[in-house]
């Protein structure tokens, strides 16, 4: 099994497009907004699209493990090597200028 790291984070679901924005409350770094509705795992789904976009990893290798019903989410991503991804969700969030919002998926 690789190895990987855990990433907090708070969705807003219905939102007007699908975004990850810098956000801090305690532990939770990112704020994830996502156009999909919060029913039948569809918010949990397109978060993960957004997340394996943004890091430019297989969806399936990020997996839910803590929130399901909740805004408050924990995702592990698995990967051999953390670091390089954890790059590329960096090199992500800084590729605006535009204040509040840091990386847009356009989908």
């Amino acid at each position: 099994m690789p190895d990987g790291f855990t990433i907090p984070l708070r969705v807003t679901p219905r939102a007007g497009k699908n975004a990850i924005e810098l956000f801090q409350s305690g532990d939770v770094v990112l704020k994830i907004k996502t156009t999909a509705l919060p029913e039948d795992g569809k918010a949990n789904s397109a978060v993960q699209k957004i997340l394996s976009d943004a890091m430019a990893i297989r969806k399936t290798a990020i997996v839910l493990i803590q929130g399901e019903i909740s805004r408050n989410k924990v995702f592990k991503v698995q990967t051999e090597n953390p670091q390089s991804v954890l790059n590329i969700l960096v090199t992500s969030l800084s590729k605006t200028g535009e204040q509040g919002r840091i990386f847009q998926v356009i989908s």
